[in-house]
């Protein structure tokens, strides 16, 4: 969906969940590296398309993280309320005109890595429309451990957030 929030242009796509077999919880350092590897990914797909590469923001990146983290703790699985979180960000008060987008996913086993991940928001089309959005420069990735669900999943899955800026 897309509509215009005081400057903010919001295009929120619906959460997306995707489950297989279980793996192993990764540490602090592995997060890191599955968030960059969620970047490199979105960034392959935009190459594909034509499209130039998004560049890790910081901000973004911590405002990710701690919503994953919001819904695994939670155990809900939603954008919540995106345009307050983006608009009262450091990252929106540095600029006067912007627009941000967010894409949500958890999974276990393969469907939980960073190329199961976004190989299923292309798969969507209002998840892909904001992979592939030219006006998005910068995203922050945030991977946490665990799932926003209760049941057979557990703790074994991850669950990902991207907040994407232009």
């Amino acid at each position: 969906m897309t509509r215009a929030v005081h400057g903010l242009r919001r295009l929120a796509a619906l959460p997306m969940a995707t489950a297989a077999l279980a793996a192993p919880a990764p540490s602090s350092a592995q997060a890191a590296d599955r968030a960059a590897a969620v970047i490199r990914e979105i960034n392959a797909q935009r190459a594909a398309n034509g499209l130039g590469p998004v560049r890790r923001e910081r901000s973004l990146a911590a405002l990710a993280r701690a919503h994953s983290a919001h819904m695994v703790a939670r155990r809900h699985f939603s954008h919540g309320d995106f345009e307050a979180r983006i608009r009262h960000s450091s990252w929106a008060r540095r600029h006067t005109a912007w627009s941000a987008a967010e894409t949500l996913a958890w999974g276990t086993g393969r469907r939980g890595t960073p190329a199961g991940i976004v190989a299923a928001w292309m798969q969507s089309p209002p998840h892909r429309q904001i992979v592939l959005d030219p006006r998005f420069r910068v995203v922050g990735v945030g991977q946490v451990r665990g799932v926003p669900v209760s049941g057979a999943h557990g703790p074994h899955g991850r669950t990902y957030t991207a907040d994407f800026g232009s």
